[in-house]
């Protein structure tokens, strides 16, 4: 009993703790903070160890169809937050961190069985797989908001021209075409954040992208974005280890795919 009650404060202060910061926010949706942005930021890191054996292990190669088949299980994540944000449904698992790993295992489910159908044409299988219930869940989704998805097409088109330009004047051996289509994915969620931000009163969740913001203004995810980006392609570039390099570069599309989706589904969707 005496170390029960001696245990007794720091059990109450732990979940204290654990509430305030991380049951809180997902409750409420009230987005990141410095304590679970560490802890899911580990898990992650875990996950994609995890993969990376398990992908050695099945002899799956990461390259760039294996990323174009990935995309709509990325996809899938941001329509499952958009659903819950919606209304649509109303389930712990559809709120974030629980969606994406709820995406990580219907995505790895649906490997396992793509692979059992057919082991040379598995990827198209798997691919089609997410393309067909990402078209289901996409048919729960009114599109209200017009005049957002147009400014993020504007906005966003015009970036693809300032980099494409850039790759004309600066010859950057890192920023091969592949590298130039992450950096620009990346350059898609920058864009529908500061439209989101700037035109619609929506709050950045991240906690490093609204330090900047509020430096900044809206502009600043750009400021913070583009130039971290670019440094990463550049370290990851030098990887010699070619299966980690790629899978690398997935995580890159993953980290800047899924929030730029997600952003421009609630967007669209008036949610």
């Amino acid at each position: 009993m005496v170390i029960i009650s001696a245990l007794l404060p720091i059990f109450q202060l732990a979940r204290s703790f654990l509430t305030k910061y991380f049951i809180e926010p997902i409750q409420a949706g009230s987005g990141y903070n410095v304590y679970n942005t560490l802890v899911y930021s580990i898990v992650f890191i875990l996950f994609v160890l995890l993969f990376l054996n398990l992908f050695k292990k099945w002899k799956i190669k990461i390259n760039k169809n294996f990323l174009l088949a990935v995309s709509p299980y990325i996809l899938m994540g941001g329509l499952f937050r958009v659903l819950q944000d919606s209304g649509i449904v109303k389930s712990f698992l559809f709120v974030t961190p629980f969606s994406y790993f709820l995406t990580t295992a219907v995505c790895l489910f649906a490997l396992i069985i793509s692979r059992k159908i057919n082991r040379k044409k598995y990827l198209l299988l798997w691919s089609i797989f997410a393309i067909v219930l990402d078209i289901i869940l996409l048919s729960f989704i009114r599109i209200t908001n017009f005049y957002a998805a147009v400014l993020i097409i504007s906005l966003f088109f015009s970036w693809v021209l300032f980099v494409a330009g850039i790759r004309k004047i600066i010859n950057w051996p890192f920023l091969t075409d592949l590298n130039t289509s992450l950096l620009l994915v990346h350059i898609f969620d920058a864009t529908t954040t500061f439209v989101s931000v700037k035109f619609f009163n929506y709050v950045e969740e991240h906690v490093l992208a609204t330090i900047f913001i509020n430096w900044f203004g809206p502009v600043g995810i750009y400021i913070v974005k583009i130039p971290a980006v670019l440094l990463v392609l550049y370290l990851v570039e030098k990887e010699d280890d070619k299966q980690l390099k790629n899978m690398l570069k997935l995580c890159i599309l993953i980290l800047g795919l899924a929030p730029g989706l997600r952003n421009l589904l609630r967007l669209v969707a008036g949610v």
